[in-house]
């Protein structure tokens, strides 16, 4: 077993969601408060990181998924409602967009960078998706 820590200061509860073959982690920090939490990325060279939020007002994220290239996708939330998001280290957070609803996740992602999930309809309802990262 190892003991892959926490953010420090204020985050005092993580939680591992996946691991790659690479033995890299990705995951999801929480305030002390409770109301806040980040998407983390663990390595052996980095340790913890933290991969930020997506804008101000999506302040709850969490990496769900990890591919084998170390690219990370997951969602950022506000008041129940969220967007996935796909994060690479040379390009950070990148918003996945919508169907045209209030809201989507992101909750795996292959080494081909297709990245699966679901997206809310503006007319209601949600749909399975797959988005293709370029």
């Amino acid at each position: 077993m190892i003991d892959l820590g926490i953010l420090g200061g204020d985050w005092v509860r993580c939680v591992a969601n996946d691991i790659n073959s690479r033995g890299q982690v990705a995951g999801v920090c929480w305030k002390e408060s409770g109301l806040e939490s980040r998407a983390i990325l663990w390595t052996r060279n980095d340790g913890m990181v933290d991969l930020g939020n997506l804008d101000a007002a999506l302040i709850n994220c969490a990496a769900e998924g990890i591919n084998g290239r170390g690219d990370v996708v997951g969602t950022c939330r506000a008041t129940g409602q969220g967007h996935g998001f796909f994060w690479t280290k040379r390009h950070g957070m990148v918003d996945l967009g919508t169907l045209g609803g209030s809201s989507s996740e992101a909750r795996a992602v292959n080494d081909r960078r297709q990245v699966a999930g679901f997206s809310h309809l503006s007319a209601g309802g949600s749909h399975a998706v797959i988005w293709t990262i370029r």
